[in-house]
């Protein structure tokens, strides 16, 4: 029923999208996670204003994900943050989910996005939130080839979806290094569970002497939670016609969460969640 409901968007507006706005699904396209859509600092950005508004009409002003601001709230609820804490927050998009936890509860909240279009995005929009939420958010750019993060300088670090490239060592080391002893490292990230991934993230954190709590497997959540906002977008569909360039930015995104619904459904991709303690 879910994947039909996505069927129902993408042929709706195929036809009144001219075919050369819409690309045909891939199977093979290599686009199944948040890091793959984001680019590498200095690569042109994938999110057009189109693509942007209709990410944030699915899931929430600032966020690319499922979920939404409920989602990363849950996330972070077990690191008990007040507004005493600090966070790391990397892989935050155009700083939804960096504005929704100082807003909400007053923590310090670094952000960091590979993709400069939506850090200027990010900042922008908390510049416009007002002089305290800005001081108690930022959004900054950084590099996932050469990462690095002040050192020891926060409470707790959360990574969305930012260890699916080549660097991912690297990445992590700089996470568990930012985070003051005692504090949490949580990382979500989105994995082939027929690779090796699911074995080498957390052996990773061993080695960093971190001492692993949490091995949580999400993607059940994660898909229940995409078909439920496609089924919003569809409920707000009913009766109206999209300009040729917001149905163009439907269909693409309805076939790209087509794809990454149909390989978790074949059990191609899953998302998982670890929690460790820094020593």
């Amino acid at each position: 029923m879910g994947v039909t409901l996505l069927d129902r968007i993408f042929r709706r507006n195929r036809v009144m999208t001219p075919a050369s706005l819409v690309a045909a699904p891939d199977d093979s396209a290599s686009d199944d996670s948040m890091t793959e859509q984001c680019p590498v600092h200095g690569a042109s950005s994938p999110w057009t204003p189109q693509r942007l508004a209709q990410a944030e009409a699915l899931w929430g002003d600032g966020f690319l994900w499922p979920g939404g601001a409920d989602e990363i709230k849950r996330l972070t609820a077990p690191f008990g943050l007040s507004a005493a804490h600090t966070v790391l927050m990397v892989g935050v998009g155009p700083g939804g989910p960096a504005r929704t936890i100082a807003a909400d509860l007053g923590v310090w909240v670094a952000g960091f996005e590979a993709d400069p279009a939506l850090v200027e995005i990010a900042a922008r929009r908390l510049q416009r939130s007002g002089k305290a939420l800005a001081k108690r958010a930022t959004v900054s750019a950084w590099n996932p080839e050469t990462p690095a993060f002040p050192v020891a300088a926060y409470h707790h670090a959360l990574a969305l979806d930012v260890l699916g490239g080549k660097r991912r060592d690297a990445i992590l080391a700089a996470l568990v290094k930012s985070v003051k002893p005692g504090g949490q490292v949580m990382v979500v990230q989105s994995i082939d569970p027929a690779g090796q991934d699911a074995a080498e993230i957390p052996s990773m954190m061993d080695l960093l002497g971190c001492d692993l709590r949490v091995v949580e497997n999400e993607t059940a959540r994660h898909a229940r939670l995409a078909l439920h906002g496609w089924k919003v977008v569809v409920r707000k569909l009913r009766g109206s016609r999209p300009a040729p360039t917001e149905a163009a930015a439907l269909v693409a995104e309805a076939e790209y969460w087509l794809r990454r619904i149909r390989r978790i459904r074949e059990g191609r991709l899953a998302l998982m969640r670890w929690v460790a303690l820094v020593p």
